[in-house]
């Protein structure tokens, strides 16, 4: 800078400094695709092809855990459609799929957490108390309820198309007796 830019006056030596931080992405995005060499063992009984396993290795598709989880984030965090998911994951990473595979990708996380979801259940099963409401939602142009319960431990989302009692029933069991805290309207 040569001229002050309110009076044009020449400027001298700097006689200080600003310091401005800037946070920018660090964004190369590159895939990474791994040849995974599992040995085979055939059965000399029967015959049965048996595949060893590996832990980083989804054993169903193309994809890793981290594709996976990416597809999940997008659709239930960021509620962003599969057709959509297709078009931001291909425009960043060049990954190329149809949105027939982000909904498989998402069953297949789903699946995989199926049992941690069952813990949660069972938490709110076991609990003196829950606290329990639920709202309207849209799922795929129809109206649907997420319900929440939750207590000290944990927090439980359910999306099911009934407002009913049997909701509860489904999550809390139909033995229930501890105490539901909610905000009054019938279920």
């Amino acid at each position: 800078m040569k001229k002050c830019k309110n009076c044009k006056t020449e400027l001298e030596v700097s006689d200080s400094f600003l310091d401005w931080l800037i946070t920018e992405l660090l964004f190369n995005p590159e895939l990474l695709v791994t040849l995974y060499r599992l040995p085979v063992h055939t059965c000399k009984n029967c015959g049965t092809k048996n595949i060893a396993s590996h832990p980083d290795w989804p054993q169903k598709g193309l994809f890793g855990y981290k594709v996976m989880a990416l597809v999940a984030m997008l659709k239930h965090k960021a509620r962003i459609p599969y057709a959509k998911i297709s078009s931001v994951l291909e425009n960043l990473f060049n990954l190329k799929f149809t949105p027939a595979t982000a909904l498989q990708l998402d069953t297949r996380v789903a699946s995989k957490l199926s049992p941690e979801y069952e813990k949660l259940v069972e938490n709110m099963r076991q609990s003196d108390h829950s606290y329990t409401d639920e709202t309207s939602a849209n799922v795929n142009g129809e109206r649907h309820n997420t319900w929440v319960f939750t207590n000290e431990d944990t927090t439980l989302l359910a999306t099911r198309k009934s407002r009913g009692k049997k909701v509860l029933e489904e999550i809390l069991g139909k033995n229930y007796l501890s105490c539901i805290i909610c905000d009054g309207h019938r279920a």
